[in-house]
């Protein structure tokens, strides 16, 4: 299955290609195997959630150190890791996470 899954993120992504564009919208799962091919791809990746913090509805979550430093995604989309609670520690929390 997985390897059906990178095949079929490698298709789409050589379509983005060819359409002239440079980037997408990817799970950081597949990053790091489209980043082998299309080095200068850049790379947004939802569904980043800080270690502890609940899945909520997203199936295929990371946090953001494995999406940034681990699999080279050049941007994430954080939204309820931050704003739950309080957002001042929650953006401290992220800093210190990214600093291990």
């Amino acid at each position: 299955h997985t390897k059906n899954l990178e095949q079929l993120v490698l298709k789409q992504v050589s379509l983005i290609k060819k359409a002239g564009l440079h980037g997408a919208v990817l799970s950081a799962k597949e990053a790091k195997i489209v980043k082998k091919k299309y080095k200068n791809l850049f790379i947004v990746t939802p569904g980043i959630r800080l270690p502890g913090d609940n899945n909520d509805d997203q199936a295929r979550v990371v946090t953001p150190f494995e999406a940034l430093i681990k699999n080279k995604v050049n941007a994430i989309v954080m939204g309820r890791s931050l704003i739950r609670g309080n957002i001042k520690n929650n953006i401290k929390k992220l800093i210190d996470h990214l600093h291990k």
